[in-house]
């Protein structure tokens, strides 16, 4: 059983819960309402514009492989950080728990 947490109100999971399979691969949707929290002025410092939601973006971790790079940013729109955590119960013969952290960048609409 792994546990998802998002550090941000602004980011949301699917599910926070889940059990992943041995070499299998595993997607993670995160949901994005920045454009929601800029729109009713309850986003972050520097988070403008209204408009339509972008669509969801996924975090996956492929068993023995690296992920894929993300796409470059659009650098003349706002953005929002989070940190997305996935974290497990200590293994057979480990001390600790097992955790990865991915990076999250939410870019809000410009509000043209």
């Amino acid at each position: 059983m792994v546990l998802l947490q998002v550090d941000n109100p602004l980011f949301h999971v699917a599910k926070h819960a889940d059990t992943i399979k041995a070499r299998k691969d595993y997607k993670i949707v995160v949901g994005f309402d920045g454009s929601e929290a800029a729109a009713a002025g309850r986003g972050s410092a520097g988070v403008g514009g209204g408009g339509v939601n972008p669509p969801h973006h996924t975090a996956s971790h492929h068993s023995g492989r690296s992920p894929a790079p993300a796409p470059a940013p659009v650098p003349s729109k706002p953005s929002v950080m989070a940190k997305l955590v996935v974290s497990c119960a200590k293994s057979a013969g480990g001390a600790t728990n097992a955790q990865w952290v991915f990076y999250l960048k939410g870019v809000t609409p410009d509000g043209k």
